[in-house]
């Protein structure tokens, strides 16, 4: 009544993945050099924005909230395209969120006597200092 080995579903080594990462050094001009400067300072003045709107609305890191409260702006004031003004809605969204992370293991560690220690992580809107893109 056993199966036999033969209808066993086997695990072949072709079957995995592998993911490569390449980094690459940008050669640009001067005038390419300046508009990539102009949007990764942009890119991060509005992680600042939405990092601070996400503060005053109850520390959220629901992306659909920062998206409906910020996107109109990201697009206008900061001139992001469609993709970076999401990205950053995503980004400060996970940014959060591991901080909400943070503030449950310190509050299960604080119980159980591990920490004394407060986890201060939300007390101020995380700031966002290297411009990146």
């Amino acid at each position: 009544m056993g199966r036999d080995r033969a209808s066993r579903p086997t695990q072949r080594a072709n079957d995995m993945k592998q993911i490569i990462t390449a980094k690459l050094k940008l050669i640009t001009t001067a005038d390419q050099f300046a508009a990539l400067r102009t949007t990764q300072l942009a890119y991060r003045d509005a992680l600042n924005a939405v990092s601070q709107y996400a503060f005053e609305h109850g520390k959220t890191s629901s992306v659909t909230t920062l998206h409906k409260g910020m996107y109109p702006e990201l697009r206008t004031r900061y001139r992001l395209p469609s993709q970076l003004a999401c990205s950053v809605e995503r980004q400060v969204a996970s940014t959060y969120k591991g901080l909400w992370t943070k503030v449950k293991k310190n509050v299960e560690h604080r119980r159980k006597k591990i920490t004394k220690k407060r986890f201060k992580g939300l007390d101020k809107p995380p700031k966002y200092s290297s411009p990146t893109v």
